[in-house]
């Protein structure tokens, strides 16, 4: 039978019904046969919000790709809807760390922020002291309102704390003092959280 992703994504979220193995299997099939960006987004969701861990190894072909779309696609998709933290957590940290093929650190900013949501959950010393240290030397924008944010809401700073009018950002000196202590205090061995 002959599917189109986006009617398949259409009906996960707007009529709320479960896809069939055999259309999962299908969106599978697809994505490994030169399908569109758009079909590749769409198709990742699919595999992902179906839990279709039997085709780990499409997420992963994405996933490890160095191709920045489909690496911060698949990185939102396994850390937000698998939580297969321990499979993916080295990968994303080098991603954390910076990598060569991410030239304006993109996938960088999105491995820090998919990171944010399991922060919350999990104490994770090194994931954080990563994330500060970004922070601290990245010049992309992106990665450092990344971190910063992330940071800020390990330390429970409320949004309006944070930042001045929407869409610009402001880093306050405060802020970043009580990030750095908070930082200093992990790699101490204190108990912070």
């Amino acid at each position: 039978m002959a599917y189109e992703v986006q009617d398949l994504v259409n009906r996960l979220k707007w009529d709320g019904a479960a896809l069939s193995s055999e259309e999962v299997d299908w969106v599978a099939c697809r994505l490994l046969n030169s399908p569109s960006s758009l079909e590749v987004s769409n198709g990742l969701y699919i595999l992902a919000i179906e839990k279709a861990f039997r085709h780990r190894a499409v997420m992963d072909e994405f996933l490890f790709s160095k191709n920045v779309v489909f690496v911060e696609r698949a990185l939102s998709m396994v850390w937000r809807y698998w939580k297969d933290y321990d499979r993916y957590r080295q990968f994303t940290l080098e991603l954390i760390k910076g990598v060569v093929w991410d030239e304006v650190e993109r996938v960088r900013a999105t491995a820090i922020t998919v990171v944010g949501g399991y922060l919350r959950e999990s104490v994770d010393v090194e994931l954080v002291c990563e994330i500060f240290q970004a922070y601290l030397a990245s010049d992309s924008r992106l990665v450092q309102v990344a971190a910063y944010r992330v940071l800020s809401s390990l330390l429970s700073i409320s949004p309006e704390e944070l930042e001045g009018p929407p869409r610009k950002p402001i880093v306050r000196p405060e802020v970043v003092d009580r990030i750095e202590e908070f930082v200093k205090s992990l790699k101490n061995g204190d108990d912070v959280l």
